[in-house]
């Protein structure tokens, strides 16, 4: 890590979207070896940018935006967002 890519991760662990699960996916992705590291970041990623409406179309907003825009798709878009 830099300084600054520290710096962020502290910032960003003060955000109540920060919480155990994704905590403890990150730990446990940076423990593992093969997939299951890629499991766990995955595991992660979903739980900090998923959305419960990902996979409940009764949850999305009338009219849908995007309506044939699947889950993973979803998340995918977040994480672009995201990251710029």
């Amino acid at each position: 890590f830099t300084q600054s890519a520290w710096a962020e991760l502290e910032a960003a662990r003060q955000s109540p979207l920060f919480e155990t699960p994704i905590v403890h996916f990150l730990v446990r992705a940076f423990l593992a070896d093969g997939i299951d590291e890629v499991m766990a970041h995955m595991t992660a990623i979903e739980a900090g940018l998923g959305l419960e409406a990902d996979h409940k179309t009764s949850l999305r907003p009338k009219p849908a935006p995007h309506p044939k825009l699947r889950s993973t798709g979803r998340v995918a878009s977040r994480l672009v967002a995201a990251t710029g």
